[in-house]
């Protein structure tokens, strides 16, 4: 009986490493290339010409300036970004070499640890190693990441994207045997998935969602106080990263990019929503930059096509839940987020 647990095991290790080879070698064809690519557009002065990646005696800088420090001369005021991990990752590809090159390799190197993380992390909300393959590797090969990975300066999509896997694995688990320790982790994570990029600040919805749709836990539970409790105390890590925003910003927004009136933002929202829908599902014609303007006309033809996608999404999503579809309720509800 014994040899027999440990075959299994064996098995599934083996199909494990499978799955990570098949994803390293694809990584390797798809975006093998981008290691001939030099730096580009912000890679310039936040790494080819920025001096404070260039000795330890700027490691401090590291979370107490950010990026666009020298190039902006400052921090407060000039910038919205406060992306510590961002920087961590530049400070230390750089000592160990300057080279573009290096900095693509770093970012297949991250990419390829989502892609395992997402395949983990499928695997135990799918129980299925078979579906969780099909999933990463979708997500691998999908056109839509071509910018992620070819953009050194991406760093902070790839990371962030790694902390909120790693805490939504520790989550599950959790959930699962109950370990206190895989709770503290979760917050340790979130923080840090904060740090690498702002977005990362929803994670608690992520986990919610989790609660909901694949634990099936009910709204009463939810809001029983002890796991009112767990919940709030996501709020630590959230209080620690606004005040280390709030020192070297100057302001939890920070300056010079949210100009924006209320129903600009309105108008953006459907905009923006309608555009990552469509390249989701039609990813050609891609570029690095899109023509954005504010805009708050709610009659025209095109808010209200805007309108009409995030509304078909929505509708999707409630069918989803109705038709207790929860795991494809919960994929909506992460892309929606």
């Amino acid at each position: 009986m014994k040899q027999l647990q440990i075959l299994r095991a064996i098995q599934k290790a083996n199909r494990t490493y499978l799955a990570l080879g098949t994803f390293a070698v694809l990584i390797l064809l798809f975006y093998g290339n981008t290691l001939s690519n030099g730096f580009v557009l912000d890679d310039v002065p936040v790494v080819e010409n920025n001096p404070y990646l260039r000795s330890f005696e700027y490691f401090p800088k590291v979370f107490t300036g950010c990026l666009w420090e020298y190039s902006n001369q400052g921090c407060e005021g000039r910038t919205f970004y406060y992306r510590p991990i961002h920087s961590l990752s530049a400070f230390f590809t750089w000592q160990i070499s300057s080279q573009p090159w290096f900095f693509h390799a770093v970012n297949l190197g991250y990419f390829f640890l989502v892609g395992a993380l997402l395949f983990l992390f499928a695997k135990l909300v799918l129980k299925n190693s078979l579906s969780a393959f099909f999933a990463a590797l979708i997500f691998l090969i999908h056109p839509f990441n071509t910018e992620v990975v070819n953009w050194v300066s991406a760093v902070p999509e790839l990371t962030m994207t790694i902390f909120v896997l790693l805490a939504g694995i520790l989550y599950v688990r959790y959930r699962t045997a109950g370990l206190v320790r895989d709770l503290v982790f979760v917050g340790i994570l979130y923080f840090f998935a904060m740090l690498a990029k702002e977005p990362g600040i929803l994670l608690p919805l992520m986990l919610f969602a989790l609660d909901i749709c694949i634990f099936r836990l009910p709204f009463r539970r939810l809001l029983s106080r002890q796991e009112l409790s767990r919940y709030l105390s996501l709020g630590i890590p959230v209080a620690v990263y606004l005040a280390m925003r709030l020192v070297v910003l100057g302001s939890l927004v920070g300056g010079g990019f949210l100009k924006f009136t209320f129903t600009e933002r309105i108008y953006a929202f459907f905009e923006l929503f309608a555009q990552y829908a469509h390249k989701m599902v039609y990813p050609v014609y891609l570029s690095a930059f899109y023509r954005f303007q504010t805009k708050s006309d709610f009659f025209s033809v095109e808010f209200l096509s805007f309108f009409f996608v995030t509304l078909l999404f929505g509708f999707l999503l409630v069918v989803a839940f109705a038709k207790k579809q929860y795991v494809v309720a919960f994929g909506l509800f992460w892309f929606f987020l």
